[in-house]
């Protein structure tokens, strides 16, 4: 009967064990990512253009008459964005 209690016990420590170090991996992702996504940030212009068909000119055709289609001509570019 020893046995089962030890087994229990032994099993429940692997399983907290287990349990704490995914936390630290998640930890250790989400400070990646912030580190990652504060670098993009950066780089992005801090000025941003109005979109003009010049700019799609160099595209396939079906992919040029899309935004040509789909964006206004006064529409101001977003150098990034932040999806929560």
């Amino acid at each position: 009967m020893a046995y089962v209690g030890m087994a229990a016990g032994l099993l429940l420590m692997l399983v907290l064990t287990g349990v704490l170090a995914m936390q630290a991996w998640r930890l250790a992702d989400n400070r990646a990512m912030d580190k990652a996504w504060a670098w993009l940030q950066s780089q992005a212009p801090a000025t941003v253009e109005a979109f003009a068909p010049a700019m799609v000119e160099g595209l396939p055709d079906a992919a040029r008459r899309y935004f040509l289609y789909t964006i206004a001509r006064v529409c101001r570019s977003m150098s990034s964005a932040k999806f929560t």
